[in-house]
């Protein structure tokens, strides 16, 4: 039961975002309550704490903002990215079904055939980030049997033109859904996102030595939460092994299309 329960992402994000905050601050608050005395704080000490940790929730809020554009953009990308890819494939397959000759033929098999290696072989390796020697090979057959294409009218030869161009442009868009792989957020906004939280743990804690009770509440309720956005950040990372992943649906409708 616990196996499973970790093995989902979100509820992982979602029970690390809670505990996290509070291990820091109770760690933090002890230290505090052993370095600073009572007669240390001053009356007008909690209200700078205060604007300080306004200051540093505004900048958070905007890493973070910039963190869940950078994220949301990249997801957009490679979408629309496999959109076109998908697109290709079919335009490229009704054009060798169109030019009928026995090696266009051939290649449409190959087309087919890593069409659906891309979901079934290529699909699981780009979640750790690679890609199918499999799905490589058979893009090479497609390509040399395309090569092996002799158009004998002028007709043929436009076709075949149509045709070189979109083997291109099914090639490119491999290559470039390959390396969305690797779109992540910049490690800067991480960092950035870590130390200011941090710092927000530390400003609270100090808080939370000498203070009301409804802060002692409001505090560690705040820090929660904004562990979760950034957790939400985690979540929506990597457009392929995210919790949100794109998935191979557009090459799948590409498949039963056919």
């Amino acid at each position: 039961m616990i196996i499973s329960f970790f093995s989902n992402q979100l509820w992982t994000v979602i029970f690390f975002s809670l505990l996290e905050p509070l291990f820091f601050l109770f760690i933090f608050r002890l230290i505090f309550k052993k370095i600073l005395k009572p007669k240390d704080m001053q009356e007008g000490d909690g209200d700078f704490l205060i604007s300080t940790l306004a200051g540093l929730i505004t900048l958070a809020c905007i890493v973070i903002g910039f963190s869940y554009s950078i994220a949301i953009s990249n997801l957009n990308q490679a979408d629309s990215n496999l959109f076109r890819e998908a697109t290709k494939i079919v335009s490229l397959e009704r054009l060798l079904t169109v030019e009928g000759s026995h090696q266009a033929l051939e290649a449409k098999k190959y087309l087919d055939l890593y069409a659906a290696s891309i979901v079934h072989d290529e699909w699981p390796e780009m979640i750790k980030g690679g890609h199918s020697q499999k799905t490589s090979w058979l893009i090479g057959q497609l390509l040399e049997s395309i090569n092996k294409i002799e158009p004998f009218s002028r007709k043929q030869e436009g076709l075949f033109t149509q045709i070189m161009t979109e083997s291109i442009e099914v090639q490119h868009s491999r290559i470039q859904r390959i390396l969305n792989t690797s779109m992540s957020i910049p490690p800067v906004f991480i960092a950035l996102t870590c130390l200011l939280m941090i710092l927000i743990y530390l400003v609270s804690a100090i808080l939370l030595v000498n203070t009301s009770k409804m802060l002692k509440i409001a505090l560690p309720i705040q820090a929660c939460v904004f562990s979760f956005f950034v957790g939400g950040i985690c979540l929506l990372d990597g457009p392929y092994a995210g919790s949100m992943p794109i998935t191979a649906e557009p090459i799948l409708k590409a498949l039963s299309a056919r």
